[in-house]
């Protein structure tokens, strides 16, 4: 195997720009959600949804998303969820300070509730929930370009082992049924991205 300071991982950016911008919400007075209701079916199928990841990354939002993906009584749409979901990479890769959301992610122990979410038949079958899950992941084991985060990547990495994420990456992958779609295609690469950057680290396994 690679020794980790030699093979930087790739970092995984998943955007969305087939889709369309999204009103924030608030939830709560100290939770912001850019999470909304989708509109009616017959307007939805004729417009695209954009998510902007315009919601700061702090503790609660991180909470309420992870809330989200996590609730068992089917309270939330697709929609809801996807945008939880984009918040949690947009954070993870775009935020001012990538390492405090990653430190709050971990404590919150988000890298155990995203893996639970995608064991959920129905959602290791969407192919959507695979991609975004797997960019989480990813983003959240990226090393950085000079190694500045190495010491949260290797934590996040050991938990993802522990929890069970290489078994559930590669029944993910088993998921996919064929196709070239882009869409269908970047999931099942971000699956593989998710395996190289565990593997790169240095004391995970």
């Amino acid at each position: 195997m690679t020794n980790p300071s030699e093979a930087k991982r790739p970092r995984l950016s998943c955007t969305t720009d087939d889709l369309h911008p999204d009103p924030v919400e608030s939830a709560s007075p100290d939770i912001v959600s850019s999470s909304h209701q989708p509109p009616p079916a017959e307007v939805a199928s004729t417009i695209n949804l954009v998510f902007t990841n315009n919601t700061p990354p702090t503790s609660g939002n991180i909470e309420y998303a992870l809330h989200k993906i996590g609730d068992a009584k089917n309270a939330y749409t697709k929609h809801e969820i996807l945008q939880a979901l984009n918040d949690l990479n947009g954070w993870a890769h775009h935020s001012n300070n990538p390492r405090e959301f990653c430190n709050e992610f971990f404590e919150l122990a988000g890298i155990s509730r995203i893996l639970k979410f995608l064991m959920v038949p129905s959602n290791m079958g969407d192919m959507e929930y695979v991609h975004l899950v797997g960019c989480t992941i990813s983003n959240c084991i990226y090393r950085g370009q000079n190694d500045e985060n190495r010491d949260t990547a290797e934590r996040m990495a050991k938990k993802f082992v522990e929890r069970g994420g290489v078994h559930t990456m590669l029944l993910a992958n088993e998921d996919y049924s064929g196709g070239s779609e882009s869409n269908t295609l970047m999931s099942v690469d971000s699956v593989w991205v998710v395996l190289g950057n565990v593997f790169s680290q240095k004391n995970c396994i």
